[in-house]
């Protein structure tokens, strides 16, 4: 039971310092959001918005034709044309 409630915990932990980091981060860059063209190129700390995971900012690209993005509800790799 002990070791069932530390695991509840801890997932739960991890999904507040996720959403905390999102929402920091969107927070700082929400002026400049364009929604996502996987055709388009992008930079790290764009924001884009998304039609099934909402709102995020741009991590790391992945030359030739990836980028992570920070959604709510985690990061998703996705195509770009970088």
């Amino acid at each position: 039971k002990d070791l069932l409630h530390e695991a509840a915990a801890k997932e739960q932990k991890t999904a507040e310092d996720r959403e905390q980091n999102w929402q920091r981060t969107i927070n700082i860059n929400a002026a400049s959001a364009r929604p996502y063209d996987m055709n388009k190129s992008f930079a790290v700390g764009d924001v884009r918005g998304h039609p099934k995971f909402g709102s995020g900012v741009v991590q790391e690209i992945f030359p030739p034709d990836k980028m992570q993005i920070l959604f709510r509800d985690g990061a998703k790799m996705l195509r770009c044309a970088c």
